[in-house]
């Protein structure tokens, strides 16, 4: 877990550089391409990155391991070049985004998907594999060049810079893990995907979508509705700054969903584990977030000029709705290893449509400022209704005891 919340700083600080070469409103450019971007590659990758994770620790076999992940990068590439083609399509007759800029280098930027993509995948493998030694040095290792290559990008031609280097940062690092050494096991020719590998990551690409939908819908509908591009910029910037909670809590998610799969028969021991690391998770996400709006508030004027001193303004009812979210990302984690994600696909299906249209209501009447307060109040309604209705699932597993 180290080494991933190591690797997820290292984006974030080059964000932070980045921000340096960039006009508030090229920042509010990056954020609407990064979040239909991030559309193309959850839909492309299927939901099978959570399949990866659940299933293959199920097997001792490692050729049968090797084949499913074949099988899983073929389906994944496929499904990924339709739905860049489809976006780049839609993008160039004016249907995703308000400002033609945008929409040009959005459509350039889809050439790195396929490797995000590819790459969240072998990720997702070794980490099902918890070979995460050797899988944290070469990423530690490779994340720091593609740092680099983000950032002298922007320093070198700004705006267009960054965008090229955001291309080709990906493929560096799929190339890091593909020359990897492979592991032990001959691979079977024909080996079928196991029992419930396709619907729970049929699920999980359900409750992502929805949950990726609730968290920037916002971005979608102001870059529809916002006059003020600098003040945009601003916000997004804030958006940027909160990224290092929702790190945080989605690199946990993802180290012990392993782990409670590997368990997922002993519900006593997933739920007593469960609650004791969501107790400390919570407790991590506070302190970052009152360490990260103090060290905000009295440095971004001296570091990054006036021109972004609304983002502090913006930043602590973020923190505020991350916080709100950090109460349940070990509960997920845990139904995801269970194969209860029909758990949390469901709440999603509750909530979201509610958090979207109270995200379309205060962006509409009330600008960026209802937009930021409909996060807080999205965040406490997703968090009610998930801590009640995930921790309820889980006991409900458990075995009762016999009578002596």
């Amino acid at each position: 877990m180290s080494a991933n919340l190591f690797n997820q700083a290292l984006g974030f600080i080059s964000s932070l550089f980045v921000v340096r070469f960039l006009r508030p409103e090229e920042l509010g450019q990056m954020r609407v391409i990064n979040t239909y971007g991030g559309y193309v590659t959850l839909l492309g990758g299927l939901g099978l990155t959570a399949a990866v994770l659940t299933y293959v620790p199920r097997t001792q076999d490692a050729g049968v391991r090797r084949r499913w992940l074949f099988t899983t990068m073929l389906m994944t590439g496929a499904a990924t070049a339709v739905f860049s083609v489809i976006a780049a399509w839609l993008s160039w007759r004016g249907v995703l985004m308000a400002d033609a800029n945008t929409a040009f280098w959005f459509r350039w930027s889809q050439f790195g998907g396929l490797a995000t993509v590819f790459t969240s995948v072998v990720i997702a493998f070794y980490q099902a594999e918890r070979a995460v030694k050797k899988l944290a040095g070469i990423q530690s290792a490779v994340r720091l060049v593609t740092v680099l290559i983000c950032i002298g990008g922007a320093w070198l031609g700004g705006f267009k810079g960054y965008v090229i280097a955001s291309i080709i940062s990906p493929f560096v690092m799929l190339a890091s893990l593909l020359g990897w050494p492979k592991p032990n096991g001959v691979v079977v020719s024909r080996v079928p995907l196991p029992t419930g590998y396709l619907s729970a990551a049929g699920l999980s690409l359900l409750a992502n979508l929805l949950w990726t939908v609730g968290r920037t819908a916002d971005v979608v509908i102001l870059d529809r509705v916002v006059v003020d591009r600098a003040r945009f910029g601003c916000y997004t910037f804030a958006l940027t700054l909160v990224t290092i909670l929702s790190l945080v809590n989605s690199t946990v998610q993802v180290v012990t969903v392993p782990f409670f799969a590997a368990r997922h028969e002993a519900a006593d021991w997933v739920i007593r584990n469960a609650r004791k690391w969501q107790l400390a998770g919570g407790l991590v996400t506070v302190v970052v977030a009152v360490g990260l709006q103090a060290g905000v508030t009295l440095l971004i004027v001296p570091v990054y000029g006036q021109a972004y001193a609304g983002a502090a303004y913006f930043l602590a009812p973020l923190l505020l709705a991350q916080c709100l979210l950090a109460t349940f990302h070990i509960l997920s984690a845990a139904l995801a290893g269970m194969g209860m994600i029909s758990v949390n696909t469901t709440v999603g299906a509750i909530v979201v449509p509610v958090s979207v249209g109270i995200s379309y209501y205060m962006a509409t009447r009330y600008g960026i400022d209802g937009a930021v307060w409909g996060q807080v109040l999205s965040a406490a309604i997703y968090a009610l209704v998930q801590s009640s209705w995930g921790w309820l699932a889980l006991s409900r597993r458990v075995k009762p005891t016999a009578p002596i």
